[in-house]
């Protein structure tokens, strides 16, 4: 059996893509794309409720894997449109409010499909992992 271990999380998936949503390898998660879908529908809303969407997901995975958002490290965030990202500094105040405990952030414009206008990936550092 490999170092890596699934997390998989109810409603969240990457379809028939053979990807894990995410990964726990020792005390580290690391997430996939982490979409805006609601996780009761699997529909895909307009952009501000797909961003705050993503970050609710973000954090379901990281408690699903045993830790808390504040475990969270490094965020990557992909936009369809740089002008989204006022729409995630919402989202981002709101999960990480105290400015001297946030973790870095990354955000990068790219080509999304099926209506998507962003998606996160994210590390974490959990020290007592769900085994």
């Amino acid at each position: 059996m490999g170092k890596r271990k699934p997390i998989n999380v109810p409603g969240l998936s990457h379809g028939d893509a053979p990807i894990p949503i995410a990964i726990m390898f020792g005390t580290h998660l690391y997430s996939s794309a982490v979409f805006g879908t609601d996780r009761e529908t699997g529909e895909l809303a307009g952009p501000e409720l797909q961003t705050a969407h993503a970050f609710s997901n973000m954090k379901c995975i990281v408690e699903t894997a045993g830790g808390s958002v504040q475990d969270i490290a490094a965020v990557r965030v992909f936009l369809i449109d740089y002008g989204l990202r006022q729409q995630v500094n919402t989202e981002w105040l709101k999960m990480f409010p105290d400015p001297t405990d946030r973790p870095t952030r990354h955000a990068i414009q790219m080509p999304m499909f099926g209506g998507m206008v962003v998606q996160l990936e994210f590390d974490a550092e959990i020290e007592n992992p769900i085994t």
